[in-house]
């Protein structure tokens, strides 16, 4: 969620200066607003597909779905639970 808090300020800190765009060309907001929209389509596409798996109800499932196994720091020792 934060992310997207910021990613929404970004965009509404840079409208006027995409408005100011059509001094230069009119077209040219247009085609940015589009490039960042492809962008955006770009790295949707390479995002895993989830079709008939199963969703992970807790946090442990994922980290055993992904093969990623949590740390351990205990008395500054850095173990990893299999």
């Amino acid at each position: 969620m934060g992310m997207v808090s910021v990613a929404s300020r970004i965009g509404a800190a840079s409208s006027p200066f995409v408005v100011q765009m059509t001094r230069i060309n009119s077209v040219l907001p247009f085609a940015f607003m589009g490039g960042l929209s492809f962008i955006g389509a770009i790295m949707c596409w390479v995002l895993p597909e989830t079709l008939g798996k199963k969703t992970a109800e807790v946090m442990e499932d994922t980290e055993k779905e992904d093969g990623i196994y949590p740390l351990n720091l205990n008395n500054n020792e850095i173990t990893v639970e299999l």
